[in-house]
């Protein structure tokens, strides 16, 4: 029911009909004298009204660690229902699958197969971004520290998985077709060079002036604003690495035409430290 658009109102009254719980308590009526208990009778009512109660994801299951007892039981049916109604953050989805083997993640991606909830991308280098998009959409709306270091671990997340993005080049010393009319060519016509041609990182200027590479998550983020015709992916891990090392550009903006995430040199020393200290 949660996973098919029902109402909290409609699992209560399913619930108490179908099985007869009793769900009229509030958590704060069963806290005071909860106590681990072994029996459905004891533990599924309580782990329910964890989910009622609950805004979203992450309090329903604080609201039934809050409750003691048997704990471990009552998150695990609390985040179920919980998953189903609000779905899980992609912060804690990453959290998750950084401390489990590959195995089990390759279980887990089939099993969001089967339930029709994966992402569907032509290039995997490029899957998953969105959990960057959506860690940095939550900074823009919490502004604390948590949020900011939620960005971090998204990032360091996808460069644990060479996780790319989209960065623009610019030519150095004039452009590569500079008398070539693109509007006369067709299906099958070769072009070729009579010069060198050299390719930079290009970069955006900050409102002070100083000069920072710049990445998208996507094309969606890319095509907010006119960019260099080419674009390559680049890692993630490269682009900080290659930043970190370059004394002209104050670092890395991410989504430069939207919700941007900022990483200067101290940012990207915490990135990297991040990164060599997550597990495989």
């Amino acid at each position: 029911m949660a996973r098919n658009g029902a109402t909290k109102k409609e699992i209560r009254k399913y619930v108490e009909w179908e099985f007869h719980y009793d769900l009229s308590r509030s958590l704060d009526e069963i806290r005071p004298s909860y106590h681990h208990v072994e029996s459905c009778q004891e533990t599924v009512p309580e782990a329910i009204t964890a989910f009622l109660e609950a805004d979203d994801f992450e309090d329903a299951l604080r609201n039934a660690v809050s409750l003691g007892g048997d704990t471990d039981t009552l998150a695990a049916i609390t985040g179920s229902i919980a998953e189903a109604f609000f779905g899980i953050p992609e912060v804690f989805k990453a959290e998750c699958r950084n401390r489990i083997d590959p195995e089990m993640n390759r279980v887990l991606d089939a099993f969001d197969e089967v339930l029709g909830i994966c992402s569907q991308k032509s290039d995997e280098r490029m899957q998953g971004n969105e959990l960057i998009e959506n860690a940095i959409d939550n900074l823009y709306e919490m502004q604390d520290n948590d949020s900011f270091v939620d960005v971090i671990t998204a990032l360091c997340f996808r460069m644990k998985r060479n996780g790319c993005g989209m960065v623009p080049f610019v030519t150095v010393g004039g452009t590569m077709f500079p008398d070539l009319d693109v509007s006369s060519l067709k299906k099958g016509d070769v072009v070729t060079l009579d010069h060198e041609v050299r390719f930079r990182m290009d970069t955006v200027a900050a409102g002070d002036g100083v000069e920072w590479f710049y990445i998208f998550t996507s094309e969606e983020e890319m095509h907010k604003k006119p960019v260099p015709e080419v674009i390559m992916e680049i890692p993630f891990a490269d682009i900080f690495d290659i930043a970190g090392k370059n004394d002209k550009v104050a670092g890395v903006v991410i989504n430069p035409f939207g919700r941007y995430f900022k990483a200067d040199r101290e940012v990207i020393e915490c990135i990297n430290a991040v990164f060599q200290n997550m597990e495989d």
